[in-house]
């Protein structure tokens, strides 16, 4: 595949990085007055997606909120979160 026609999944949650600006406590107290109620929601989201492997993102319910790609909302944090949860279970109790 041609690298000009890739589309990161990690778009809108590199956007969010780029919105930040620097890691300097200017910049942050430039991105908490900046971020819109989405933009924190949407970072929640990504935060999270971000730690899942591919594999499972490749696959539903995730799959879905990777396609969507921004604009979230509660219940689709809350599926993150539970499928996390989930996985997180599923793994201690193997160990």
């Amino acid at each position: 595949m041609p690298i000009g026609t890739y589309h990161c999944p990690l778009s809108r949650y590199q956007a969010l990085l780029d919105k930040r600006g620097g890691s300097s406590e200017e910049a942050i107290q430039a991105a908490l007055t900046n971020f819109t109620d989405q933009d924190f929601l949407d970072l929640q989201v990504w935060f999270n997606l971000a730690w899942f492997d591919p594999t499972f993102l490749a696959e539903e319910p995730l799959l879905s909120l990777v396609q969507k790609g921004e604009n979230f909302d509660q219940a689709d944090k809350q599926i993150v979160l539970t499928r996390r949860w989930k996985l997180s279970r599923k793994c201690c109790l193997t160990i």
